[in-house]
């Protein structure tokens, strides 16, 4: 069945009352919701009722029925921090490729954009949300376990010294190049260096489960 656009599909009404004062006067919008419109939206604006100067009321019906936003959907593969997920992808991208244990890490540096490294380098979170935001934790969580399993930021997984361990050779740099690309891009480079001087690298810039590099339907 063809995808129809969002006003065939949520029909509405809207009627404007005007109300009138001795001191001002003012358009309100009362909406009538018919029964077979579970989520209703507005189909006619008398005036722009979304504050702000930069108010773009026009942006509700622009490109109506060509352009759809579940086109740019992003399904988190990754139970962390957005920023983080190039990351995460990186490393298991490397470690299908190498097939690197922990035990052969000798040191991750991560290059990425100035704001996730301001924000998200707590070397030591002490509970799981601070463990998803944070760079190292993620990357070791990602070494050793499945990065994309929740149970890498549990109660047992926080106290995993192994974890800690590749989390501490953890290394953050500001990457100019990777830097300029966001918030459009949440890119990131992950080199990994073995203690048999064999080293790795991976750039991700859109990180798996984004448009650009979207789930299957098996996942």
């Amino acid at each position: 069945m063809p995808i129809r656009t969002a006003l065939e599909r949520r029909r509405c009404c809207v009627a404007a009352t005007t109300v009138t004062s001795s001191s001002k006067s003012r358009t309100t919008a009362r909406r009538s919701i018919r029964p077979a419109c579970p989520i209703p939206i507005l189909t006619t604006i008398s005036t722009p009722f979304i504050g702000g100067s930069d108010t773009a009321v026009n942006a509700l019906t622009d490109k109506l029925g060509e352009d759809y936003a579940i086109s740019r959907v992003w399904v988190k593969a990754y139970p962390c921090c957005g920023l983080i997920h190039s990351v995460s992808n990186a490393i298991e991208t490397i470690k299908l490729e190498s097939a690197l244990t922990p035990a052969d890490v000798k040191r991750i540096v991560v290059h990425t954009s100035k704001r996730a490294v301001d924000h998200n380098g707590d070397p030591d979170p002490q509970e799981t949300m601070a463990a998803q935001y944070s760079i190292p934790y993620c990357a070791g969580a990602a070494v050793v376990k499945n990065p994309r399993d929740p149970a890498a930021f549990d109660t047992q997984a926080l106290a995993d010294a192994e974890i800690r361990r590749v989390s501490r050779l953890t290394q953050l740099r500001i990457d100019e190049k990777l830097d300029a690309l966001y918030p459009a891009h949440f890119a990131a480079r992950v080199e990994i260096e073995l203690n048999n001087q064999r080293r790795f690298e991976r750039t991700v810039i859109d990180p798996h489960g984004t448009a650009a590099d979207a789930c299957d339907a098996a996942e």
